[in-house]
């Protein structure tokens, strides 16, 4: 699979070249890249390569928010994939067990959460659960940093969020679950 991956790399090189001053497309590539990245950063994390996921995590991040500079109006396209990007990289801390020791990757949940917040501010429905999800994963970062009180009040959050979505539709009592197994 890293194979693959690498080799999808190099054709999103070649498309760039192809692409010359074409700003769209280019764009479009660069993208690409960045799913790519982390993409490789999953397989990394499965394998316990953690060092090396954690630097494709992060370039994946840094590619999607340059993305967002450079195209504020493609907010909701952009957006999810960043927090995604994100989101793994704090969910490979947690699994592995390691400590975040750089600023940017101790700032990552409440990034999360700027991003899923606006989300929501733009399309409440759509995005709520994602911003619940959000929350969870603070919280969980937040125990595993062993700030009880932090991770507390994020649980909370996200609890709220579920109880609502819960109470509207029984599809989301598995979600409800989750968040009190996390309490």
């Amino acid at each position: 699979a890293e194979d693959i991956l690498l080799e999808a790399l190099e054709i999103a090189e070649k498309k760039m070249d192809l692409a010359g001053e074409k700003k769209e497309y280019i764009d479009v590539i660069i993208q690409d890249v960045a799913l790519i990245f982390n993409n490789l950063g999953v397989l990394y994390d499965k394998m316990r390569w953690y060092d090396e996921a954690t630097n494709v995590y992060r370039t994946s991040a840094e590619v999607y928010e340059e993305l967002l500079e450079d195209y504020p109006r493609h907010f909701e396209m952009l957006a999810p994939k960043l927090a995604l990007s994100i989101q793994n990289l704090i969910g490979m801390y947690i699994n592995a067990g390691k400590i975040p020791t750089t600023e940017d990757t101790y700032e990552a949940p409440h990034r999360i959460i700027e991003i899923c917040e606006e989300l929501v501010r733009r399309k409440p429905e759509k995005y709520i659960t994602n911003l619940g999800n959000a929350y969870l994963l603070a919280g969980r970062f937040y125990r595993h940093q062993q700030q009880p009180h932090e991770a507390l009040n994020y649980f909370q959050k996200s609890l709220e969020i579920r109880e609502r979505k819960a109470s509207e539709n029984r599809i989301y009592l598995p979600d409800l679950r989750w968040a009190l197994f996390n309490l």
